[in-house]
């Protein structure tokens, strides 16, 4: 796998030159979804490698709401939507779908809280 070096410390007592492979042929990516609320973790799930607004949207229909079945009621009236602006969580199927499951309450691309 890719790893970040920058903060990385190795402390050996045999081999003070630990062999690190810096470079990889192929190149490694996973989608990752998770929440908090309160204290709560809401997931993780993995998405699909090419994810795109019709899965996103999926993903936040069905799964999410099945995710948040732990929640109390009160923390979930309470809770808001943030996710950044990467392109499937932007389009008008996405923002029509959080506009009616959270007015108000969700932050997206270039979006604070209102």
């Amino acid at each position: 796998g890719i790893t970040n070096l920058h903060n990385e410390h190795v402390y050996a007592d045999e081999n003070p030159h630990a062999c690190k492979v810096t470079h990889s042929q192929h190149e490694f990516k996973i989608n990752v979804w998770a929440g908090i609320v309160d204290t709560f973790i809401v997931g993780p799930v993995i998405l699909p490698r090419r994810l795109n607004g019709d899965s996103y949207l999926q993903h936040i229909q069905n799964t999410v709401p099945d995710l948040l079945d732990d929640v109390p009621l009160e923390l979930r009236g309470n809770m808001w939507f943030m996710h950044d602006g990467a392109p499937p969580h932007f389009t008008v199927a996405v923002r029509n779908f959080l506009h009616q499951e959270y007015p108000n309450k969700w932050i997206g691309r270039g979006h604070g809280a209102p």
